[in-house]
């Protein structure tokens, strides 16, 4: 039996079905490594993008639309969570923000290493265990898990420089996995109503909060008027994403208060003993009685 190839090419034989699961995997893993996934959502952030076009990040990356390049460097962004795409249109996720924050970037670069279907699997099934101990052994495994074999080595090019640039390698040895340290969260207060909590966290001291939650709704947060002539563009940038509306959900409430505070990092210097770090919570609320 045979099929039509490309339109003007010779027909070639039917693939049989079996065959064609063997080449294609079925378990997700990008490409490209954790570095070039953060390369995108910072030169989205350089220049001024919460969310833009396809071709706008193209260029901000200084590539073409079309290049296989380009498309890998998007798949494993997205792949990395640290992205969302639509048709045409490209934005930057919750945990993409927080890799761009210097005070949340360590765990940020842990999270999206562990979003990756393919090293969650491989993670979770040798957590304090030694890896398979040669490159052959490894690729075997990710084939177990639904990688072709014919893309086995790409994988694990990818894995290997994904997990030291997430910090999994902390010794340099690539024989095991290990979750970075130092990387416990202040804990949200459990008797908060569901919102948001910004809590402010320094050397030599607990967490202390510094704004409590509050459910949305109320006034409509506008643009406000003016050129706000005496602050920073990128400031200014997200004054003007300001919902208009009387409603703002508290998710995007989030979203925008860790861009805050990613571009307060870069126009304000803080003072040189400054050790510490501002955190914005989403926490559910406490049932009724």
């Amino acid at each position: 039996m045979t099929a039509m190839g490309p339109v003007g090419s010779a027909p070639v034989a039917a693939v049989p079905s079996d065959k064609k699961e063997r080449l294609q995997s079925s378990i997700q893993f990008p490409y490209g490594d954790l570095d070039t996934a953060v390369e995108v959502v910072t030169a989205m952030h350089n220049s001024g993008y919460r969310d833009c076009a396809t071709d706008q990040l193209a260029a901000a990356l200084n590539q073409q639309v079309s290049s296989g390049n380009f498309r890998q460097k998007v798949a494993a962004a997205r792949i990395f969570a640290l992205i969302d795409t639509a048709p045409g249109r490209i934005s930057i996720t919750d945990l993409g923000y927080r890799v761009l924050d210097p005070n949340q970037r360590k765990k940020a670069l842990a999270d999206a290493f562990l979003s990756v279907e393919l090293y969650k699997r491989l993670y979770d099934d040798f957590r304090g265990q030694i890896l398979p101990p040669r490159p052959a052994a490894l690729e075997r495994r990710f084939e177990t898990y639904g990688v072709s074999a014919k893309q086995t080595d790409k994988a694990r090019h990818a894995f290997e420089r994904s997990a030291k640039q997430a910090g999994f390698f902390p010794n340099g040895n690539m024989d095991r996995l290990v979750m970075p340290g130092g990387l416990d969260m202040p804990p949200t207060p459990q008797d908060a109503p569901a919102g948001l909590a910004v809590s402010a966290r320094f050397a030599g001291g607990g967490p202390s909060f510094a704004g409590g939650a509050q459910p949305y709704g109320g006034g409509g947060g506008g643009s406000g008027g003016g050129d706000f002539p005496d602050l920073d563009p990128l400031i200014v940038a997200l004054l003007r994403k300001l919902p208009k509306t009387a409603t703002w959900p508290l998710p995007e409430r989030a979203k925008w208060l860790r861009a805050l505070a990613i571009n307060l990092s870069f126009v304000y210097e803080a003072d040189s003993d400054d050790d510490g770090e501002i955190l914005v919570a989403l926490h559910p609320g406490t049932p009724a009685a």
